[in-house]
């Protein structure tokens, strides 16, 4: 039997249950979990290529399987911010994982090298597979000391699982961690995830409800490099506002300038921004929404957004907030609103239930940067 733990409870938005285009990535990740001379596998990619969905569904076929030899352990943790400029402490990872592998006293390791190596003691104690997420804010930013770790006590963990590991573990990152180019393959794995292939892009965005000319979904797939996160909210628009008629895809401002990669995806975002303002009172307060989105680093919880629809509106951030009437029709409003970004992707789901609000990064940066005037 698994024993699982996953933190947090929301994660990412859902892309549905398929996952196209990454067969052969989903082989290696299994060929490592089989392989008892793997430790490491790290996925490595830009920001909305679809690393944390490769690894949510490959977790998932594996947790389905009882080919895994024994009782195994799934932890699952996920240190994403707004990008790798925000660098960020591990402690509140090692205080649940401390805890959670068995470590009945955790605060007394003060020493970050020793609170990594006896995480690494107890994680090695069980076949585990122990997944860390986004760890770019634990990582230096683009320049000299590009992708080197932060944090000693997460160097001195992925050291630790170097030495007989009998479980994997498996990293995400937009930056290659330099302190694992030590390990030779097949004991670390490096997976460089690529933009989807034309073909993988047109059954993406033909899974949307976008219809058309084969070739033209190709070339809407090439269009936007074939970044998966691009590709969904291209899809959701294109469903949502041109009858999935992917012959409108230039209404989603995607050929003004020459940007690759996650540019694509923001100008489908301020595209998405501008209709919705231009909708009703329902659409204006779904970007009001998207704005909040932009002060928060992780899950906003429902306790901070009802203590901002509480206050007196702020100007130009919460004013569509407090369109409505009574309290009950703005608490409507509301619901509409976050129903209304979920189905376009822009949300993710409340998989906990208790009213916490999720976004992907890049969606989270785009807001960030529009309530800064970068945009």
């Amino acid at each position: 039997p698994w024993e699982i733990e996953r933190f947090p409870a929301s994660r990412l938005p859902r892309t549905g249950d398929v996952l196209i285009g990454r067969s052969k990535e989903k082989a290696t990740l299994t060929r490592a979990w089989k392989n008892p001379k793997t430790c490491i596998v790290q996925i490595v990619a830009p920001g909305g290529v679809g690393k944390t969905q490769l690894v949510k569904k490959w977790r998932e076929s594996l947790l389905d399987k009882d080919d895994h030899g024994g009782a195994v352990r799934a932890f699952d943790w996920s240190f994403y911010s707004q990008g790798t400029q925000q660098q960020a402490s591990a402690d509140d990872f090692f205080d649940k994982a401390l805890r959670w592998f068995g470590e009945a006293q955790s605060e007394n390791y003060k020493d970050p090298w020793a609170k990594g190596e006896r995480l690494a003691d107890l994680v090695r104690q069980q076949r585990t597979l122990l997944i860390l997420d986004g760890m770019e804010p634990l990582q230096h930013p683009p320049g000299p000391m590009a992708g080197e770790l932060t944090d000693p006590s997460i160097k001195a963990l992925l050291q630790g699982l170097q030495r007989d590991n009998p479980g994997l573990c498996v990293i995400t990152t937009r930056e290659a961690v330099p302190t694992l180019d030590e390990m030779r393959e097949p004991k670390r794995i490096t997976v460089n995830l690529n933009r989807l292939s034309s073909q993988a892009g047109a059954e993406l965005l033909a899974h949307y409800g976008v219809t058309g000319d084969p070739d033209e979904l190709r070339q809407a797939s090439i269009d936007v490099d074939g970044h998966a996160l691009a590709l969904i909210l291209l899809g959701t628009y294109l469903k949502s506002r041109c009858g999935g008629d992917v012959r409108r895809r230039s209404e989603a401002l995607l050929f003004q300038g020459h940007e690759r990669y996650a540019a694509h995806a923001h100008k489908v975002m301020a595209s998405y921004e501008a209709w919705f303002e231009q909708q009703d009172d329902t659409g204006r307060a779904a970007v009001a929404i998207l704005r909040l989105m932009g002060l928060f680093n992780r899950p906003a919880d429902a306790g901070c957004l009802a203590s901002l629809r509480a206050e007196s509106p702020i100007s130009g951030l919460t004013d569509a907030l407090f369109a409505g009437g009574s309290d009950r029709q703005r608490d409507e409003m509301w619901q509409r609103a976050i129903e209304r970004l979920r189905t376009a992707r822009l949300l993710a789901e409340d998989e906990g239930g208790i009213g916490t609000l999720d976004a992907h990064p890049l969606i989270r940066e785009h807001f960030e940067r529009s309530l800064k005037g970068e945009e």
